[in-house]
């Protein structure tokens, strides 16, 4: 991604206490691009190893395109800029932790004027990032989000590629928000964008820590080294609130763990933990749960408040503890932030209710669930609310994690009624083989369907159900496309579930 400022910065000040700049070198920067293709006139091309070759390959091309410096890795990496001798090629030890500080420093280190709460976890990243930015909006008039379903303002996100954006991309957006009277942002850091240092050079105020489940087994190879991946997050220098779910093993850990300077904050379903500071300790008094909202009332060092929600699901009871405890953490009266996550609204794709026009057909819920653990949260969540049958179609994507297709067949097994496995995103891999490897974790064959064109699964599901049954349709939740081989094509769940109730065509 490309990056501009209204000034430009000499190649010195960007890498000052990096690495030395000789004068002849010392060109000025008015723009930073990862991407040799959106390059301008000005622009540092910052060239990293990728998945399939090193951009220092296409330093050429960058400086054709007007760059006036380029950045690499300090290693044997040739680079062909014959005949160019006037651009300077800088080394640099470590370059990928490092472009987080350059970033800042060329837009003016704008995460350090807003409030920025980070979120991390294998489950709840998005939800509570979500009602953060969405309480912080009630709060301030107008709050920033960063995550699975966009980057910006948190009412006019736009479209974004990565979970967590790649630095230079990060800090122009904090410098935009800025821009837009936003005092605060929620951002979802994945654990790839931990391992690959995407906010490192973030003024981090509050970092909340959901969960670790079974999950990116296909990058981290395995489950420690996930759950590592995870808690380095609190590694980071300037942290000043660590927000943890005790209620999680690894959570428990990291409690001990802390830096003396990180303000531990925590929360439970619970009323009690041994290792927990009650001065700092919110946990769930009552929970009531239905189909359209939940209720709960949460104890807190402020006292005890109530929250009334459209997000249902008893899980979400700890997401709303972890947003309320960021709120806290950042000086807000529980009262005032107790009654803005109130007034937050439900999030798309998130245990997102669809329902018929027809009193006999059953209501549908979306929701992105797609690891074991979440799955089975919200089966049971689901199992909570209605006295009839609860109906489950998902798949698993293809060309990732493979080691939790069984187990997710399990839990639904176990979880639901009925159970439609269907596909997900294949992308690469056949449909046929991710649903028998699925397959391999059902104890009961005959219970189990397999329709391998979700669109079809979803009406088979919709019209077995009844009124009073729930149909979850899991894995996909907000995401409006579907990858088979090579092709991307127009895919809601939402979308194809409105269409399958009585009386719809397809």
């Amino acid at each position: 991604m490309a990056a501009l400022s209204q000034d430009g910065f000499m190649l010195s000040e960007l890498l000052d206490g990096i690495t030395t700049i000789d004068v002849p070198s010392d060109h000025e920067i008015h723009g930073l691009c990862l991407d040799s293709r959106r390059v301008k006139s000005g622009d540092c091309f910052i060239a990293l190893s990728g998945a399939s070759c090193h951009g220092a390959k296409y330093a050429q091309a960058a400086i054709a395109a007007g760059a006036t410096a380029v950045i690499i890795e300090n290693e044997q990496i040739d680079v062909d800029i014959a005949g160019i001798s006037a651009v300077p090629v800088v080394r640099v030890d470590g370059l990928r932790k490092e472009i987080g500080r350059i970033a800042s420093r060329f837009f003016s280190e704008p995460s350090t004027a807003l409030d920025v709460i980070a979120v991390t976890g294998t489950n709840g990243k998005t939800t509570v990032a979500q009602i953060c930015a969405k309480a912080l909006k009630r709060l301030h008039g107008n709050a920033g989000y960063a995550g699975t379903l966009g980057v910006g303002p948190i009412d006019n996100l736009q479209q974004s590629r990565n979970t967590t954006p790649d630095p230079i991309s990060l800090h122009g957006l904090f410098c935009a928000l800025l821009d837009c009277d936003c005092k605060a942002v929620a951002i979802e850091v994945s654990s790839h964008a931990i391992v690959q240092s995407r906010v490192v050079g973030t003024a981090l105020d509050v970092v909340i820590f959901t969960n670790v489940g079974h999950d990116h087994l296909d990058y981290h190879k395995t489950q420690l080294a996930y759950a590592e991946a995870k808690k380095s997050l609190l590694q980071y220098p300037g942290i000043r609130h660590a927000i943890i779910n005790i209620d999680d093993e690894v959570g428990r850990e990291l409690v001990g763990e802390l830096r003396r300077d990180i303000c531990s904050w925590t929360y439970s379903v619970q009323s009690a933990f041994a290792n927990a500071d009650k001065s700092r300790h919110l946990y769930l008094v009552q929970y009531i749960g239905g189909i359209k909202a939940s209720t709960l009332i949460v104890a807190t060092p402020q006292g005890e408040v109530e929250i009334t929600t459209p997000l249902i699901g008893d899980f979400n009871a700890q997401n709303l503890m972890a947003a309320l405890a960021a709120l806290m953490a950042l000086g807000i009266d529980v009262n005032a932030a107790a009654n803005a996550l109130t007034q937050t609204s439900g999030i798309v794709g998130r245990m997102q209710l669809i329902e018929s026009p027809y009193v006999d057909d059953p209501v549908v819920i979306i929701d992105y669930a797609h690891t074991p653990e979440s799955l089975a949260r919200v089966l049971a969540a689901l199992r909570s609310i209605t006295a009839r049958n609860v109906l489950c179609v998902f798949g698993c994507g293809g060309d990732r994690d493979k080691t939790k297709r069984a187990p997710m067949g399990l839990v639904a097994e176990q979880g639901a009624d009925t159970v439609i496995i269907t596909s997900d995103n294949p992308r690469s891999e056949s449909s046929v083989d991710i649903a028998a490897e699925i397959m391999v974790g059902i104890h009961e064959p005959h219970r189990v369907q397999v329709i391998h064109d979700r669109a079809q699964a979803i009406k088979s599901a919709i019209l077995a159900g009844g009124r009073g049954d729930v149909v979850l349709i899991a894995g996909k939740g907000h995401e409006v496309h579907q990858e088979i081989a090579d092709a991307k094509s127009r895919f809601s769940d939402a979308e194809v579930a409105g269409r399958a109730f009585r009386g719809q065509s397809m």
